[in-house]
């Protein structure tokens, strides 16, 4: 009877101590699956810059394309049917300007002072504006629009001489565009026009 009394003692501290060894367990446990809320999301934000493009366009005034040979048998007085004017292709609006260049040659062993006046273009001065050798456009061109045309004819003075028999006559076109958006009040105020070692060239052939 005493050794069982001795032993009740003993029995309830060790069940007490498993119970502290699993409750320290459990305590174990529940803090090695404790976590947050958490949420993340990311934005692609894609921002697609304007193009700027456009056509020096030259054609006859019926609107056939201007032939890539040129014209020939040309004579003093006659006038050839012709026209150039700018085309914005891309998305963006923008001032334009265009400058002409006028070249005679003449033929093999001819040798005159040749006067670039005898071939005269009708300069278009309402919706052009000339200004140090350029011809700017009054006005921003919106994408998918077209100028006036600089001028629609080509005429050879009636008093050319002989000198210029067999000659060769060239009109090059150049053309500049530069945006018109955040970029002054007009064609003739704007910056960024490029240098002219960088034109876009268009040559028209003899006509």
């Amino acid at each position: 009877m005493e050794n069982s009394t001795v032993n009740k003692p003993n029995r309830k501290k060790g069940m007490l101590a498993l119970l502290t060894l699993a409750v320290l367990c459990l305590s174990v446990l529940a803090g090695g699956t404790y976590a947050y809320f958490t949420v993340e999301e990311t934005s692609y934000n894609v921002i697609t810059m304007g193009v700027l493009d456009m056509d020096l366009v030259e054609e006859t005034t019926g609107g056939a394309p201007w032939p890539e040979e040129g014209l020939s048998g040309m004579m003093p007085g006659m006038a050839a049917d012709k026209k150039a004017y700018i085309s914005n292709v891309g998305s963006v609006d923008f001032y334009t300007r265009v400058k002409v260049e006028k070249i005679v040659t003449l033929a093999d062993g001819v040798t005159a002072d040749v006067n670039l006046e005898h071939v005269v273009l009708d300069i278009n001065t309402t919706d052009w504006t000339e200004q140090d050798g350029w011809y700017y456009f009054n006005g921003s061109l919106p994408a998918g629009e077209s100028t006036a045309p600089l001028f629609t004819t080509v005429t050879f003075a009636p008093d050319m001489g002989n000198e210029y028999q067999n000659s060769t006559v060239q009109v090059n076109v150049y053309a500049q565009a530069v945006q018109s958006r955040n970029n002054g009040e007009s064609a003739l105020t704007a910056s960024g026009w490029p240098a002219e070692t960088t034109l876009t060239t268009e040559e028209t052939p003899a006509v």
